[in-house]
Order: structure tokens, then sequence, then C-alpha cells
């Protein structure tokens, strides 16, 4: 739901917002109890190998460890190459990374190497900041879930705009334009982000994830999924239906968010 700018000459572009992350535009909305969802199998998992590279694929899962160093707790790897009805992507790969948290901090980082398709153009908003209708542009999409229809959902453009908002159940949006610090880089014909999510942000026990990618406009718009609508469910594709999320070990990567002392300033008024 933005617009992307155009890409240039290969001459990488920065953008490098303000450093504090600290929550002080989040906008609230209202609080709603929620019962504990029931998923359907999904056979799309993912890589969790730390030292992955290129050749990961989508429908692999290697777990080679049952005492994580500090290495191997912090990454979590994926490819798409599925849309969301299950047809192959004809294109390089958008790849999404999960970092853990160093010893000092509790955040979880997200690592996008996309291709740029430049199309929707950039919506012009501010680098580094929420852009609402931001969904409707070029963007990655990655969803964080637990077994209480909780999540997190955050939105990157690559041309610096964001969009983080947390849902108490099915398009339930609990708060919006949450603060994060986000950058990216942009050349010729790809870009990277890399955006640093606060670990309260992620409702506790985070069970699940999706990560989806759009490109262009109108008839031509594209969606791709990690976990998409394996069985023709839908006639459009619907990001939030959470019965589609694939697992993921949550715990191995952000260990504080199972930790039986997690407490999240974001969270306590919903849970």
């Amino acid at each position: 739901m933005h617009h992307s700018s155009s890409p240039g000459s290969s001459k990488k572009h920065s953008y490098t917002p303000q450093k504090s992350i600290t929550p002080k535009r989040i906008r609230t909305l209202y609080p709603m109890k929620h019962s504990p969802a029931s998923f359907s199998a999904n056979d799309n998992t993912t890589s969790s190998n730390p030292e992955d590279d290129d050749t990961t694929i989508v429908n692999e899962k290697t777990t080679t460890c049952t005492q994580y160093t500090t290495e191997q707790m912090a990454t979590e790897r994926i490819r798409i190459t599925k849309t969301f009805d299950n047809k192959d992507v004809h294109h390089a790969p958008v790849t999404v990374v999960l970092k853990g948290p160093t010893e000092s901090e509790d955040n979880l980082t997200i690592l996008v190497e996309s291709p740029l398709f430049n199309d929707p153009k950039d919506p012009g908003g501010l680098p580094g900041q929420p852009f609402d209708t931001i969904w409707e542009y070029e963007v990655v999409e990655v969803f964080l879930l637990n077994d209480q229809d909780n999540y997190l959902e955050v939105i990157l453009s690559p041309h610096g705009q964001h969009y983080v908002l947390i849902q108490g159940g099915y398009r339930n949006k609990l708060k919006v334009e949450m603060p994060i610090e986000y950058t990216t880089t942009k050349e010729e014909s790809r870009w990277s982000g890399k955006a640093i999510i606060p670990g309260s942000y992620l409702p506790p026990k985070v069970t699940k994830w999706n990560v989806y990618a759009m490109h262009g406009t109108g008839e031509a718009r594209q969606f791709e999924s990690l976990h998409g609508d394996i069985n023709g469910k839908h006639e459009k594709p619907d990001f939030h239906d959470l019965s589609l999320f694939g697992p993921i070990d949550m715990g191995r990567i952000l260990p504080n968010n199972w930790s039986l002392e997690y407490s999240s300033d974001e969270w306590r008024d919903y849970l």
C-alpha cells in the first residue's frame, strides 16, 4: 500500500532514521478477549541453520543441536519461492532472516534481501517512519503469532517506510504505527533492509509465523508467501488467515519471549 522510489543508478542509497526506538507515537485502539486458535498443518517449513547460505530452500528445516550457542540461537533464514496460491515464483526469491538479541539487549532483528521491482513507485513518506497504507505498495511483511491468536505484524518497504502493529485476534488492531529502527539500501535491481524490533513488541510465547512479499499493481499484483494457501481455500489472498501459518522456534531465537519472567508494556492490557 505504498509506492516505491525509482531505482536510479547502481549507486547505493542508504536511509538512516533516528536511533531512538522508544515507543512514543504508538496509537492505541481497544483491548479484546480472545480464545486459543486451532491451526491446520502446512507442509512448508523453514531452514533454521545459522550457517545457511543461498542454497537454502523453503521446504527444508534443519535443527542440529539441543544446547544452542549464541550464534546458533540467533538465526532463522527463509526464502519465499511460492505465491500465495502455491505457484512457483519466477524471479530471484525474497530472503528474510531473523536474528536474536545480543547479550546487552532484547531486540529481534529482521533482515530482508529482495529484488527491487519499483512497482508501485516510492509512496514518498519519510524513510524510517510509519506510513499508513504502505501495504498497498511494494513490501515484505513478517507476522509472528502465539497460540492465543495474538500477533505482531511488521511491514517493510524498500524505500525506508514501515508500518508495525499488534493484533489481538483476526484483524483486531490493538496498537498501530509502533516505532522501530529501520534502514534500507537500494541498488538498481535489488534492495536490503534491516529492522530492529523491541522484544516486548512480540506477544508472549510465539509459536507460528508467516512471511509475505508483494509488488505490482492491479491485475498484475503479485502476492508471495512462505506458508500459502495450498488447498485453494481463498479466492483472494488473505494474509491474516492464521490457520496457514507455520511453526517457528522463537524460544531459540529470542529466549526471553518464552521466559517465565517475560513482560511487555505493549501487551500488558490485552493478555
